[in-house]
């Protein structure tokens, strides 16, 4: 009889304890997106995560796992918003499709937080395995995003490599240069908008 109450109880500590990995995951690339994989400890990331440093070491065995796996979930997201984006642009009109790859273009590298983490993680991936494959799956599902803008577009002159190569400085650049989260969104807005709507 009470076996049931027992899974609801087990199923609920299961989910905040995912929630607040999560959580803890999010907080690490503010703090890489401000100072670098190098300038921040347990101590730091239990900090702005709101929990103590054994919660860290109950989750991440160690600060090189936490690192790697802060960047393993954000490469996550690129690929979740990636495949979405390329999943709904096969359906409906081709300026439907257009826009939703560049809606999902700003969503890339729309979050000043997430692009300088992004940044970040390719200067890592020079030293780090694991990085190395994080870096090349969010390169992959940029390029992935950019190869079918193109194709709906038939659009020639650059690859998707070097239309990525463009976004991504340009990015980094308006990360830098815009303090305001909301500031920054709308610069990269308008820079995805000049490369691929009025151009």
């Amino acid at each position: 009889m009470n076996r049931p109450t027992v899974s609801i109880v087990v199923a609920d500590q299961s989910l905040r304890r995912g929630r607040a990995r999560e959580d803890i995951l999010a907080r690490v690339w503010e703090l890489i997106a401000d100072g670098g994989v190098g300038a921040f400890s347990i101590r730091d990331a239990a900090a702005v995560a709101g929990v103590s440093s054994g919660t860290i070491t109950y989750h991440f065995a160690s600060r090189e796992r936490l690192v790697d796996e802060a960047f393993a979930a954000l490469a996550e997201r690129y690929e979740t918003i990636g495949r979405v984006a390329i999943t709904s642009s096969r359906s409906g009109t081709r300026d439907e499709a257009s826009a939703t790859l560049v809606y999902a273009l700003h969503h890339l590298w729309g979050e000043r937080t997430i692009t300088l983490a992004a940044a970040e993680l390719r200067v890592h991936a020079t030293r780090s395995r694991a990085a190395r494959g994080s870096a090349e799956s969010i390169s992959g599902i940029c390029r992935s995003v950019v190869g079918e803008l193109h194709r709906v577009t038939d659009r020639v002159g650059t690859t998707p490599r070097q239309a990525v190569d463009l976004l991504d400085v340009a990015a980094i650049r308006l990360a830098v240069r815009h303090q305001s989260a909301d500031n920054f969104r709308v610069a990269i807005r308008r820079h995805v908008n000049s490369l691929y709507v009025h151009s």
